[in-house]
């Protein structure tokens, strides 16, 4: 029995080794690709006037929301290609995979252009924008994010997670130089979305022949078993998706609709910066996802890995917010000058608000890498109440922080109890 325990003990050090060492040097990756993704909407908060960069901030609110289903279906791909990599003739099987997504993606492309065709009117009036070009911008970016997702769900599930973090660089500094240039020759908005639009396509281009090569390469798995494609699990990941989406991205769409476009581009310079705090834990989600993965399909504990992904990330997440709170009228006029005044004082609140949902991201994607799906029923209830409390209750901008951060405590709280508790019964069965 000590024999079995010390071999457990070596296991856990072993796989905290691992998560740490990958997850550091994605933060890290992160960390820079999210300073870039920060430069770039700073710039655009500095070259655009304020409707042209309340409209801007809407689009990408925008396209984080319809960008969720693309996120649950990369956790489904990465959890099955962890998964095929370890079956027999895994490189056909994968490179089969890989090129079925792609060809399903074409029909959905044609789906989101036919739905944006058919809506654009609807859309220029919710947005308050005549002009559709942004519009159609946006949906080909949207269809073009879809295989840029494909490319890095095969990344990661592979453990690949150098090339991963590579391709999230390189995508992030084409966004930033193209949308730059194309602002200063005077595109505005169209400038700053075609952009967006030219990193997707460039990456795509470049990572997937290299993918396509190094599937080839794999060496075959040891079992004869075959790996069926989970779609049982895609609609709850979809739901937990979409919702946790509504819930962090929505505000900058409705506050756009709801506020004058002075006070919708205020609330976004802030909302910019505040938001950092859903990215800090990205590097260990990005390493934490696909050892849970294996360590699930092997039949080993990962609590442990849980414990230190939420650990990590709420030390990191609080300390960022703190900042927020003490320096945010500061550090809007070092990014902003004094173009977006007020911001300070919302983003001295947003930290905080959006600290329990980093920590939300981190058990949803643990229990998601598991093949379970709790927060998606807990999303599913506390989404559309987030939304509606933000279009009854708006007569200042920090009513909407103050909604975000009451229903992210109320997930937060919930679910790590829920969790909390299926530890102590796996506990207790194992003592």
């Amino acid at each position: 029995m000590k024999s079995m325990r010390n071999n457990e003990n070596k296991k856990d050090g072993a796989g905290f080794s691992l998560l740490i060492k990958a997850g550091l040097g994605l933060s890290v990756v992160n960390v820079l690709v999210g300073l870039l993704g920060y430069l770039y909407q700073i710039f655009m908060g500095r070259m655009l006037d304020p409707a042209q960069f309340a409209l801007f901030g809407a689009l990408i609110g925008l396209f984080m929301f319809f960008s969720a289903p693309l996120g649950a279906l990369s956790l489904v791909v990465t959890r099955q290609v962890s998964a095929l990599e370890l079956q027999a003739n895994s490189s056909k099987k994968l490179r089969s995979f890989f090129f079925t997504l792609n060809k399903i993606f074409v029909v959905v492309g044609a789906f989101i252009l036919a739905i944006v065709f058919l809506t654009t009117g609807e859309l220029q009036s919710y947005l308050k924008t005549q002009d559709y070009i942004p519009l159609w911008l946006f949906a080909l970016a949207l269809v073009a994010s879809s295989y840029l997702v494909i490319c890095h769900a095969f990344l990661q599930g592979l453990k690949l997670f150098a090339l991963l973090a590579t391709s999230s660089l390189s995508g992030m500094i084409i966004k930033l130089f193209a949308s730059y240039v194309l602002v200063v020759f005077g595109y505005g908005v169209s400038g700053a979305m075609a952009g967006l639009l030219v990193s997707f396509v460039v990456v795509v281009l470049v990572a997937a022949p290299i993918l396509v090569k190094i599937i080839s390469g794999i060496s075959e798995g040891l079992t004869e078993s075959s790996a069926k494609f989970p779609w049982s699990t895609i609609l709850p990941i979809l739901i937990a998706n979409i919702a946790f989406s509504a819930m962090t991205q929505l505000d900058m769409v409705l506050v756009n609709h709801l506020f004058s476009s002075d006070q919708a581009s205020i609330y976004y310079a802030a909302s910019i910066l505040g938001k950092a705090i859903l990215y800090l834990p990205g590097g260990i989600v990005l390493a934490l996802f696909p050892l849970v993965a294996s360590s699930d399909a092997k039949g080993q504990s990962s609590s442990h890995m849980l414990i230190q992904a939420a650990g990590f990330s709420g030390l990191v997440c609080t300390i960022v917010a703190s900042v927020y709170w003490l320096l945010g009228d500061w550090l809007i006029f070092l990014f902003y000058g004094s173009k977006y005044e007020g911001a300070g004082d919302i983003l001295s609140l947003y930290g905080f608000a959006m600290l329990p949902m980093a920590l939300v991201m981190v058990a949803e994607y643990f229990l998601i890498a598991k093949g379970r799906v709790l927060f998606a029923w807990l999303f599913l209830a506390v989404a559309p109440l987030q939304v509606l409390t933000i279009y009854t209750w708006h007569d200042e901008l920090w009513m909407v922080v103050a909604a975000i951060a009451v229903f992210g405590v109320l997930l937060a709280v919930v679910g790590y109890l829920i969790l909390w508790k299926e530890f102590r019964s796996e506990a207790a069965q194992l003592s």
